[in-house]
């Protein structure tokens, strides 16, 4: 970079590893790792980014993400401090930081007896990466619970958002095109019981259906209309199929895991066995649920 400061610099990383920040684990290094303080630091951040035309994206907890094994040109920004983590509650709502790991946020819910989220249970991602891919099940999303979201535009502005002016679909929305700061979400009052009992239920039934012990991005494809993308791998028969150290998990078929030493083109291929399989027994062409950092060659 032509332009920076002692103290940009102390919040960035060079050449890191982002396998150390998905949780597939795969990922080869990244040039820049910036994990801003504050507002005014993430704008300083971008800026100096634009100045030397460095690209710059921007992860939570690399839950739905597969990075490619040459790794990124550019930057990657993380909310990983304490600023971009604050949760505030006042009555039946609670205003949440991008950074906060959904995980915490179920907590500090279950003590103040607030419910409606407890479906988010045991997804390890952050607030923001569950706004930016509506995280959710078939019978609710965040972002029915959206109020408003604080947002960075590309000019650096503030701006907050109504839920009016967003656009929430099956994992996806139309926040794409901004930087997700914060949000103010709705809920209900319940008991800190029973929101706890709630969450335990959630994990417990995903422990049973989901392969939670092994690394990896959650489910792989999105479902089709009217049907279950892992439904129809396991119909194919495709459980235990294997490219590489990367495997299709036999406890759920839509889950591809990293046995130890996957590359992200192990689980590219894997990924093209599976769909060209599915398209041809059920004549169905599945979408990738996951984000993917692909290489610009191979």
């Amino acid at each position: 970079m032509k332009k920076n400061s002692n103290n940009i610099l102390s919040m960035m990383k060079f050449c890191e590893p982002m396998a150390r920040h998905t949780t597939f684990r795969i990922g080869g290094p990244v040039d820049i790792w910036a994990q801003p303080q504050d507002n005014q630091s993430l704008n300083e951040i971008i800026d100096l980014c634009r100045q030397d035309g460095i690209p710059f994206y921007v992860v939570g907890n690399g839950s739905n993400l597969l990075v490619k094994d040459q790794g990124i040109k550019g930057c990657v920004i993380n909310f990983n401090t304490d600023s971009f983590k604050t949760i505030k509650t006042e009555d039946v709502y609670v205003t949440v930081g991008a950074g906060c790991e959904l995980a915490r946020l179920l907590n500090v819910l279950s003590e103040n007896g607030l419910c409606g989220l407890e479906f988010l249970a045991g997804i390890p991602a952050t607030v923001g990466g569950a706004l930016a891919m509506n995280a959710g099940w078939t019978k609710a999303q965040i972002g029915d619970f959206v109020e408003e979201v604080t947002v960075m535009d590309n000019k650096g502005c503030l701006l907050t958002l109504q839920k009016k002016e967003i656009i929430f679909a099956y994992r996806n929305c139309s926040l794409d095109k901004y930087i997700i700061l914060s949000a103010k979400l709705k809920l209900e009052k319940s008991s800190k019981n029973e929101v706890s009992d709630r969450i335990k239920k959630y994990i417990t039934e995903k422990r049973i259906k989901q392969e939670l012990d092994k690394p990896s991005a959650g489910c792989i494809f999105k479902n089709p209309t009217g049907d279950s993308a892992g439904r129809l791998i396991d119909v194919s028969g495709l459980k235990g199929a294997a490219v590489g150290g990367a495997m299709v998990s036999n406890k759920h078929a839509n889950f591809i895991i990293n046995n130890g030493n996957a590359t992200c083109k192990d689980v590219l291929n894997l990924i093209e066995v599976v769909r060209d399989k599915v398209k041809k027994d059920h004549g169905i062409h599945l979408e990738e649920e996951i984000k993917i950092f692909k290489p610009n060659k191979e």
